[in-house]
């Protein structure tokens, strides 16, 4: 291998370990506010399973706002947000193998 492909490859391999970087940090961001989301839920479901016929003034009844919540969650999405992080987590250890070969 020359050393100007030597030097394209890697330059390729530091863009790929920025790239995977970043989408790392992104479905992790993802990830915690999906926890903060649950968290709300949990909250939820606590305050109405101590007190089912709670009354509040707004204009959704409890037992309505813990459905509507628990029906926002995307269940199916955090899935997919592990498995994008535990795959991007790899790519990340091979590319920085591959870099410190160089």
């Amino acid at each position: 291998m020359s050393d100007s492909e030597k030097f394209e490859a890697q330059g390729r391999a530091y863009a790929a370990l920025k790239e995977a970087k970043s989408n790392v940090a992104t479905a992790g961001a993802a990830l915690h506010e999906h926890a903060r989301r649950f968290g709300d839920a949990k909250a939820l479901i606590e305050r109405f399973v101590a007190d089912p016929n709670q009354k509040n003034e707004s204009y959704i009844s409890p037992s309505e706002h813990l459905k509507t919540t628990i029906g926002q969650l995307e269940i199916g999405a955090v899935a997919q947000l592990v498995d994008e992080l535990k795959a991007e987590s790899v790519r990340i250890a091979q590319l920085q193998e591959q870099i410190a070969k160089f």
